[in-house]
């Protein structure tokens, strides 16, 4: 069997993790892949303390296992707290691609219309590399770190992503113009990897650019990749997920050569805990994404299928979706579309959801 790690997280971590599970377990998937739950996140910090989030025997579990499903964690502010998990799970495994696609489900509600497109970000370097220093008490520098390796690699993956879907435009993101030095070195690995890719267009677009074209013509990015460092496309992505109406069903996949951690897009909302209302359906799109990743391609789809008819049927929804619905209600609504699809075998056929070929 193949193994997968669920770290089910603060917050409405575990909620969702449950009705993630609840899905995989009704498509068949826990039959074939074993699911190991395993501690990690603020909450069990609070607990025990130490200089990590992520305890020594998850780090074993983790490092014994194909892939990682991931709940959302919280990251303290507090005064001597660790460094973000979800940071360090991705520099311990090189998870050096944040895939995040973007795609408006039959029915959903997006203020500007229908938009499909997919990120891949730079996941370990940046100003996420945590180099940091406080050199006075009213002087602190962050220091922004960038190789050329890392700059290539990741754009080499970009167009990899185009490529798989015959996608034919890779826009590149940056702020050159005033920070020379590192996006033009971020500037010069893109080309070089576009020399690869010679069906392929490269078009360079500043930062701030991009954030005002996705409001006034989000359709030009529609069957592109988008690629940049790790901060920019974090708060595009962002504002991606509004735009095709909410974070609460975006999911992102952090790629790696040889391993992969797949996570919910949002954060670990506190203010919902116990309430049983959380939206899961980016908890089971990353479920989802894990199963396709280790080889269950048709139950993956199918969920994927699953959720388009739970979404575009309307009845069974959550609150940040207009609708009145459970945690749960969801999960078991989406998992029974997916049934069905899967017993009539009405699955679809190359979806941006999944812009990787399986590890097996």
């Amino acid at each position: 069997m193949r193994r997968a790690v669920l770290l089910r997280g603060d917050g409405i971590g575990p909620e969702i993790s449950t009705a993630a599970v609840h899905v995989l377990r009704e498509l068949g998937v826990t039959d074939r892949v074993e699911i190991v739950e395993a501690e990690a996140g603020s909450e069990w910090w609070r607990s025990h303390g130490g200089n990590s989030y992520v305890p020594q025997d998850t780090w074993r579990l983790l490092e014994e296992s194909d892939a990682c499903i991931k709940a959302p964690f919280a990251t303290l502010y507090t005064p001597g707290a660790p460094r973000s998990a979800v940071v360090a799970i991705r520099q311990r495994f090189n998870l050096y691609a944040n895939v995040r696609p973007i795609k408006t489900f039959r029915g959903m509600k997006s203020p500007l219309g229908p938009i499909r497109h997919i990120y891949v970000r730079e996941n370990t370097e940046d100003l996420y590399a945590g180099i940091e220093y406080s050199i006075s008490p009213e002087v602190s520098i962050s220091i922004r770190k960038t190789t050329y390796s890392a700059s290539n690699r990741l754009m080499r993956h970009a167009f990899d992503v185009a490529a798989g879907l015959s996608w034919s435009h890779v826009f590149v993101v940056h702020k050159a113009t005033v920070i020379r030095e590192t996006d033009g070195m971020f500037l010069r690995a893109a080309h070089d990897a576009a020399a690869d890719y010679p069906g392929i267009e490269l078009q360079e677009m500043l930062v701030d650019n991009v954030a005002q074209q996705l409001v006034l013509n989000p359709g030009q990015f529609d069957d592109s990749v988008i690629a940049g460092p790790n901060l920019y496309l974090d708060i595009l992505s962002e504002e991606s997920a509004a735009l095709m109406g909410g974070i609460g069903v975006v999911y992102s996949a952090n790629m790696g050569d040889s391993y992969a951690m797949f996570e919910p897009a949002h954060g670990s909302a506190p203010g919902l805990k116990g309430k049983g209302v959380a939206d899961p359906i980016a908890m089971i799109l990353a479920a989802a994404a894990t199963a396709n990743y280790l080889g269950e391609r048709r139950a993956a789809l199918a969920i994927v299928e699953g959720v388009e008819r739970t979404v575009e049927e309307g009845r069974t929804l959550t609150p940040d979706m207009g609708g009145s619905s459970s945690t749960m209600e969801v999960a078991r609504a989406v998992a029974a579309h997916a049934a069905a699809a899967l017993s009539s075998d009405l699955l679809p056929a190359n979806p941006l959801i999944f812009p990787w070929s399986p590890s097996v």
